[in-house]
C-alpha cells in the first residue's frame, strides 16, 4: 500500500462526504481551493496542513492515512509502507500503535545491508518506546544503532539513552552520557533539535540528584546563558528552580530565594499551577532552613492549596506534615497534632514512605505532649 497524493485526496473527499461536511467546513486555516487540489491530488500537503485536516474530519492522523488496523493491513509489509506507517503513527502520538508498526519495521528491515537504513529504523523504535515508558527495551533498541556515522543520529541516540537510563534509575550511567553530549563540540547555533541545551539541562538535574550541588549550579547557569542567546525562555525558567535547589542545600539561602522568585515570576507569566505549587513548597523548605518560621508556614500552605487544586494527595500530606513540624518546634503540640492527623487523612494509604514520616511525627508530637505535661 503505497500512500499517493491521489489516493490521499480521494481518501480525504470520501471521509468528508460520509461526514456530511464541505470543503468550506474542514478548509479553516487553509482555504477551500487548496482542500479542492488536495482532493483531486494536485498538492502534497505536509504532516502539518494534515493534522488540521484530520480534526475538522474527526479522525486521527493514523485514521487519515488508514493504518489503525495495525502492521497486518499493509500489502506485502514492505519497509517502505511500514515505515511511513510507525512515522505516520509516531507524529501523531499514537506510540502504541507505532510499537506495532516498528517491530514488523525492524523485522523487515534487518534484511537489508544498509547500516543507515537500520540504525534510522532502531533509533526510531527507541524514541517511541522512550515515548511508551518502556526504558529498558528503549535503551536495548537505542544500542542497536552503531554504523551511522552522522553525527545526529548519534546524538539524538545519547540523549534518549541517557533519558531512558535516568528514568529507569541509572543515574550513575544517564550523568555520564550527558556530560558526552554537553562537551560535543557541536554548535548550538546550528542544533535542530535542541538536544544539546535539553541534555545540559538534564545533565544539572542528574548532578542535582546525586547530590554533586556545585556542579549542577554551574552547568543550570551555562544552560540559561545558552537559553538567553537562542530565545528559548520557556525552559529557562525551569532552570532557575533548579539553581535555587542548589543554593538551599548549599547553605546560600538568599540567593536561592532570588532564584525560586525568578521562577515563581514564570510560572505566574506562564499560569503553571504545578510549578507554583512545587516553587512554595521551596521557598517554606528555604524559610524553614533559615529558621523564619512565619514565611516557613506561609508558603507551605500556600504549596498545600495548589497541590489540593491540582488533587495531589501525597504533597498535600508532605505540606500539612511540615506545618506540624512547625508547630512541633514552636511548642504548641495540639496545633501540631492537628495538622499530622490530617495529613494521615489526606494521604490515605497512597504512599507508604510518606505515611511511615507522618506517623513517626505523630509518635513525636504525643511524647513531648506527654513530657510538657
Amino acid at each position: 500500500m503505497t500512500i499517493n497524493k491521489k489516493i490521499l485526496g480521494e481518501r480525504v473527499k470520501r471521509i468528508r462526504e460520509e461526514n456530511g461536511l464541505t470543503q468550506k467546513d474542514i478548509s479553516e486555516g487553509l482555504s477551500s481551493g487548496y482542500i479542492s487540489k488536495l482532493e483531486k491530488g494536485e498538492v502534497n500537503p505536509s504532516i502539518e496542513k494534515l493534522e488540521i485536516i484530520a480534526q475538522r474530519l474527526n479522525i486521527t492522523l493514523s485514521q487519515l492515512f488508514n493504518f489503525e488496523t495495525g502492521p497486518s493491513h499493509c500489502e506485502g509489509n514492505n519497509l517502505l509502507d511500514l515505515f511511513v506507517s510507525t512515522l505516520i503513527s509516531y507524529i501523531s502520538s499514537d506510540y502504541n500503535l507505532a510499537e506495532k508498526y516498528i517491530e514488523s519495521l525492524i523485522e523487515e528491515a534487518t534484511s537489508y545491508a544498509q547500516s543507515y537504513t537500520t540504525d534510522f529504523i532502531y533509533l526510531l523504535a527507541g524514541v517511541i518506546l522512550f515515548n511508551l515508558k518502556k526504558y529498558d527495551k528503549a535503551i536495548e533498541r537505542l544500542n542497536h544503532v552503531v554504523g551511522s556515522n552522522d553525527s545526529m543520529v548519534q546524538k539524538i541516540k545519547i540523549f534518549y539513552l541517557a533519558k531512558s537510563y535516568w528514568y529507569a534509575g541509572n543515574l550513575g550511567k544517564a550523568s555520564l552520557l550527558f556530560k558526552k553530549l554537553i562537551n560535543d563540540p557541536y554548535s548550538f547555533e546550528n542544533e535542530f533539535f535542541m538536544i544539546t541545551p535539553n541534555a545540559l539541562f538534564d545533565f544539572a538535574s542528574s548532578l542535582l540528584a546525586v547530590k554533586n550541588y556545585y556542579a549542577a549550579k554551574f552547568y543550570a547557569l551555562k544552560y540559561v546563558e545558552i537559553c538567553n542567546q537562542i530565545n528559548y525562555s520557556y525552559r529557562k525558567i525551569d532552570a532557575f528552580d533548579l539553581i535555587g535547589l542548589a543554593d538551599m542545600y548549599t547553605g546560600s539561602h538568599l540567593e536561592a530565594i532570588n532564584y525560586f522568585h525568578k521562577f515563581l515570576r514564570g510560572c505566574l507569566i506562564f499560569e503553571d499551577r504545578g510549578g507554583l505549587a512545587l516553587v512554595y513548597n521551596h521557598l517554606a523548605e528555604t524559610y524553614y532552613l533559615m529558621g523564619d518560621m512565619d514565611r516557613a508556614l506561609k508558603y507551605y500552605r500556600r504549596s498545600y492549596e495548589f497541590y489540593k487544586k491540582l488533587n495531589n494527595n501525597t504533597f498535600m500530606a508532605y505540606n500539612l506534615n511540615s506545618i506540624a513540624r512547625i508547630y512541633l518546634k514552636l511548642n504548641r503540640p495540639n496545633e501540631a497534632l492537628g495538622y499530622a492527623k490530617t495529613a494521615l487523612e489526606v494521604l490515605n494509604h497512597q504512599d507508604c514512605q510518606e505515611e511511615e514520616k507522618i506517623k513517626m511525627l505523630i509518635r513525636e508530637i504525643e511524647t513531648a505532649d506527654k513530657r510538657s505535661r
